[in-house]
């Protein structure tokens, strides 16, 4: 028989789970120095953290394009996906400076939308960052892209995710 979390688990988990996104996504992809990235047998990249009941594993393939899986299970069960898929665009001269500007952008997330980045955020190249979505930590789903000054989009990613294994 499966094990699920239970009708309530987004009631009384809700912000817990929120708050740990959060955290996790302050150690993912954007961190600097992450010691806790492996290569995977499958030839996909993974990224852990842990804390007490929470587990968060984030795993993705390719570089461009790329997909992911994000996971966070409570007391050993999954109670959280988002999946995403993004490449660069065009001018793939600036795919050093594009990934700089997304790094910097997802360690700017918010307590209150821990999915990805911030709705804007401009790097130190001038790389212009924005991150659109709709939902909430139950059910979501987001577009982001990096763009230059001129507003020439040069990188796009979409993801969707929310809590899983409630009924």
């Amino acid at each position: 028989m499966k094990r699920r979390i239970g009708l309530d688990f987004a009631k009384e988990h809700g912000v817990e789970l929120q708050a740990f996104l959060y955290e996790a996504a302050l150690h993912g992809y954007g961190s600097e120095g992450n010691v806790n990235d492996t290569e995977s047998d499958d030839g996909g990249t993974k990224i852990v953290y842990e804390r007490g009941d929470w587990r968060y594993s984030d795993k993705y393939f390719g570089g461009e394009p790329f997909s992911g899986l994000t996971v966070i299970r409570y007391k050993g069960i999954a109670c959280f996906t988002m999946t995403y898929w993004g490449k660069v665009m065009g001018m793939r001269a600036y795919k050093e400076k594009v990934y700089d500007c997304l790094q910097s952008a997802l360690m700017c997330v918010r307590p209150e939308h821990p999915w990805r980045g911030l709705n804007g955020f401009v790097s130190e190249h001038g790389l212009c960052y924005a991150n659109i979505w709709h939902g909430d930590i139950n059910e979501f789903s987001g577009q982001e892209k990096v763009a230059d000054l001129n507003d020439n989009c040069l990188y796009k990613a979409s993801y969707h995710g929310g809590i899983v294994n409630t009924f």
